[in-house]
C-alpha cells in the first residue's frame, strides 16, 4: 500500500484532533482564511509532541519545522469544528516527515505534508533521533 495516497482518508490517521473553527480564522470571502490552515496544522504538530508523545523530546531538544506543503481542497465556513489529523510519513536521520490533514464531516477540506526537525537547543544543530525515539514515531505511521 502507498501510504501518501492516503492522506486524504481520515481512516488512515491515528491521531486526530476536535479544533473549533472560530470567527477570526475567516477573510474577506467569509471561508477560513488559507493561512488558517497553517495553524490548525501547528496546532496539530504541537499537540503531538507535547501531549500525545511528550517524553518524544530530549530536554535539550525542541521539535523545528523545516518544510510546509499545503493543498487545499474545499472551502471551509464558521461556524463548525474540524478534525485536524496527523501522521507520520517517513522517518530521517534527524528529521520526521509527517502526513496532515484537515477534515470536517469526514470529508477531507486540505492536506499537506510538514517536515519537523530534531533540534540541539543549545548547539541549534539537527540531532539524530535515537532508536527508541524512532520506535515511538513509528506506532503512528501513516494508514498503520
Amino acid at each position: 500500500m502507498d501510504p501518501s495516497r492516503d492522506v486524504d482518508q481520515r481512516s488512515a490517521y491515528r491521531v486526530l484532533f476536535s479544533h473549533p473553527i472560530r470567527y477570526n480564522d475567516t477573510d474577506r470571502q467569509g471561508h477560513v482564511n488559507n493561512a488558517t490552515f497553517a495553524t490548525y496544522f501547528e496546532f496539530a504538530r504541537t499537540e503531538f509532541f507535547y501531549t500525545v508523545e511528550p517524553d518524544l523530546m530530549p530536554e535539550d531538544c525542541e521539535p523545528v519545522l523545516a518544510r510546509l506543503e499545503l493543498d487545499f481542497r474545499a472551502e471551509l465556513f464558521y461556524p463548525g469544528t474540524v478534525d485536524l489529523a496527523i501522521a507520520v510519513q517517513d522517518i530521517g536521520r534527524s528529521s520526521v516527515r509527517f502526513a496532515q490533514a484537515v477534515f470536517r464531516d469526514r470529508a477531507c477540506v486540505a492536506s499537506g505534508l510538514t517536515v519537523v526537525v530534531q533540534l540541539a537547543t543549545a548547539a541549534r544543530k539537527a540531532m539524530a533521533w535515537t532508536d527508541s525515539q524512532r520506535a515511538a514515531l513509528e506506532r503512528y505511521k501513516l494508514g498503520a
